[in-house]
């Protein structure tokens, strides 16, 4: 019978040079077993080598290992490879990459003949991270993972954009490979700012939308299209009136209303989603302000505020001067922010999230009754129901390698 090539050694310097045809079917059949012991904690690997359990790393007779029960500790936090020498006296740890030899059934040095036997992969949390190496597969998922960071840049369009800063649908056509999805939905609006201008107090700021990340491996050429999400308008300011009844002088006015969600930005080949980004909560609008002086001789009224829109992460809630009594609250992740009561009544809650890409925010009380004698109505603030002609929310394909690499 022939003898096994060994790599990148002679046939007579390695030290399994007498390995021939059957001792190799004879590993073959005990593949599942290499004779390795692998201990991990959440800094340090211990490995240990008994080679009367596997007939992978030992032949018998003159062919056999010298050093037939040797162990080592090793402690790291990047990605690597732990082999065990040829003359079989140590093991040590590499970032050096192995590649499989189908002849010899293992993982080996890409330059050496020591053969890989423990798989040190980063990524993974602690306690998981370490694997043996037994098998073709030992590195599948490694080698198929799709990176996080890094990659070519394919498409983008939206927020950010040098070529395409613009939301709505979108399209492209995929070769095979490897591809990671980033997208974010577009910002929540603000609310309103307080009726009284004189005290200029703003709305609550509307939140980011979603980031999601997407990894997608495409074996047969594919089109794949979405939409970016526009962000949402902006609650209505609270509005103003001054009314006279004789010679008594009223200032009224209402809170803002609240802000819209931004809408939903996804991706989708033909009508199946396969990610979706909710869009960025709507802040509550402020409350109608408090008056600060002036001629008045029948005071200051006023009515309550607009809650946000829901959607994803906390918009900001409305403000009064320093606090944030009687102001909008900001829309949640889950539900709509509750509108506050001033004088007359409450403002109305914006929207809970549901089946919508975009979720309204809500109104303020319109303020209404008799001053004076004289019926008063001033309106109520509108909440945002529609989206701004901008986004902050994008789509970004970045190829990050062929399939072929497997």
């Amino acid at each position: 019978m022939s003898l096994i090539q060994f790599p990148y050694e002679p046939e007579s310097q390695h030290p399994q040079y007498l390995y021939n045809e059957q001792e190799f079917i004879m590993r073959m059949l005990m593949q599942h077993s290499i004779g390795i012991s692998l201990e991990e904690t959440a800094s340090q690997v211990t490995v240990s080598h008994n080679p009367v359990l596997s007939h992978n790393f030992t032949a018998h007779g003159a062919a056999d290992f010298p050093s037939r029960n040797i162990s080592a500790q090793f402690s790291t936090s990047s990605t690597r490879w732990i082999y065990l020498r040829a003359n079989g006296n140590e093991f040590y740890l590499s970032s050096q990459q192995p590649s499989y030899n189908q002849y010899l059934h293992g993982w080996y040095h890409p330059t050496l003949a020591d053969r890989a036997v423990v798989f040190i992969d980063s990524e993974q949390p602690a306690n998981y991270r370490c694997f043996i190496m037994d098998t073709y597969n030992s590195m599948y998922e490694y080698n198929s993972r799709i990176a996080d960071t890094g990659g070519d840049l394919f498409f983008h369009k939206g927020f950010g954009s040098v070529t395409d800063a613009n939301g709505g649908t979108w399209s492209r056509t995929l070769l095979p490979g490897r591809y990671r999805f980033e997208i974010r939905a577009g910002k929540g609006g603000n609310g309103g700012t307080s009726g009284y201008a004189n005290n200029n107090i703003a709305g609550g700021v509307g939140a980011l939308g979603q980031i999601v990340i997407h990894k997608l491996t495409i074996i047969s050429r594919i089109t794949i299209n979405g939409y970016v999400g526009f962000d949402g308008s902006h609650g209505e300011n609270g509005k103003y009136k001054t009314a006279i009844a004789g010679r008594i002088v009223y200032d009224i006015a209402t809170g803002g209303g609240g802000g819209s969600s931004g809408e939903n930005t996804f991706i989708q080949i033909e009508n199946s989603v396969l990610a979706e980004a909710i869009g960025g909560a709507g802040g509550g609008g402020s409350n109608a302000g408090n008056y600060a002086g002036g001629n008045l001789t029948g005071g200051f009224l006023s009515s309550g505020a607009g809650g946000g829109g829901a959607g994803f992460g906390v918009g900001g809630n409305g403000k009064i001067k320093d606090s944030d009594v009687n102001a909008g609250l900001g829309g949640t992740v889950d539900n709509g922010g509750a509108g506050q009561q001033s004088v007359n009544g409450n403002g109305l809650s914006g929207q809970n999230r549901g089946t919508l890409r975009r979720r309204n925010g809500g109104n303020s009380p319109s303020w209404g009754g008799g001053v004076a004698g004289v019926n008063v109505t001033v309106d109520a603030s509108l909440g945002g129901t529609s989206i701004l002609n901008t986004t902050q929310g994008y789509i970004k394909i970045i190829r990050t390698g062929d399939i072929a690499a497997w």
